[in-house]
Formats: C-alpha cells, sequence, structure tokens
C-alpha cells in the first residue's frame, strides 16, 4: 500500500462518510417513527438503504483491520453473496472485496462472489472498466475498479469469458 497517501485518502474518506451518515441515519429514523411526513415513504427507504451502504462500503474500504465476516455484514444485499469454499486468504482480501462490491452493486443485478483459491464473480464489463481494473483508464464510474490495482498492485487481475479473476 501507498502508505501516506492512502492514511490521508482512508481518514478523509471515512470522515466524509461519517458526517454524511449521520443525517441520512436521521431521515431514515425519523421516517421510521413518523411515515406521514412524506406522501409515500416506501419510495424513499430503498434509496435511503442504498445509500447507507454505499457509505459503509466506501467508510471501510480502506480499514486494514477488516475480516470476511465483518465484510459479508456491509454489503449484506439481495443483489450480492459471498461463497467461501476456502480458507484463502490473501493481503487486504476483505478491502478489495468491498472495493469490487461497489461496483457490483451499482449494476443492480445479482452476483456472486466465489473465493477458493482465487477471488471470482460472472459479470459484464465493458471496456472502461476493464481498462479501469489494469489501471490504463480513469473516471468517476470506474474509480472503484482502478483502486484495486492501484492500492494492491500485487494482486492479479484476469477477466476472460465474463469471469472476473482475482488473485
Amino acid at each position: 500500500m501507498k502508505m501516506l497517501h492512502i492514511d490521508l485518502l482512508k481518514t478523509l474518506v471515512s470522515r466524509i462518510c461519517h458526517d454524511l451518515m449521520n443525517p441520512i441515519g436521521a431521515i431514515k429514523m425519523l421516517l421510521s417513527v413518523d411515515p406521514s411526513i412524506i406522501n409515500n415513504p416506501n419510495e424513499i427507504e430503498a434509496p435511503i438503504n442504498e445509500t447507507l451502504q454505499t457509505l459503509d462500503i466506501l467508510r471501510n474500504m480502506l480499514n486494514t483491520n477488516l475480516n470476511l465476516n465483518h465484510v459479508q455484514k456491509i454489503i449484506a444485499s439481495p443483489h450480492l453473496s459471498i461463497e467461501i469454499e476456502d480458507d484463502y486468504t490473501t493481503p487486504y482480501l476483505a478491502n478489495i472485496l468491498l472495493l469490487l462490491s461497489l461496483t457490483l452493486l451499482h449494476k443492480q443485478k445479482k452476483f456472486q462472489i466465489t473465493i477458493s483459491n482465487k477471488i471470482s464473480v460472472q459479470v459484464d464489463l465493458h471496456s472502461e472498466e476493464i481498462q479501469a481494473l489494469e489501471n490504463k483508464s480513469l473516471s468517476a464510474y470506474t474509480i472503484y475498479l482502478y483502486l484495486i490495482k492501484y492500492i494492491y498492485p500485487t494482486v492479479t487481475i484476469e477477466y476472460v469469458n465474463n469471469t472476473l479473476t482475482l488473485y
């Protein structure tokens, strides 16, 4: 890890996420206490939950004390599941899973990440996303994929036949 920059980034992102989560959480709590303040509270519940989940993932994506159980709780979603077939460990496995999950959750499809002697997931990636994984292209849309290789340069990434593999 590029420590000086990463430590600064981790602190900044954590602070921003914390500052955003508090008022959003307060709105969610207010809606649960008095749903009559909005015409259709069900329309806003899912976006609030998705926003809080994204902020929680961002807040933890650089946390070096994460474990897989914590990651599974953070990314709990009907769109994403993690199947652990093996005691595969690699430095920063939990962090890599969080960065990957941000991209997958925004695709709004069902995905299963399998962990055996590698991390693998069936996913359609377009050329800009593949270039981001290789650190050849950077955009607001592909930043999470870009960060995987940027922060963890020893990770090997392959994308063959719509299967993304990291080891």
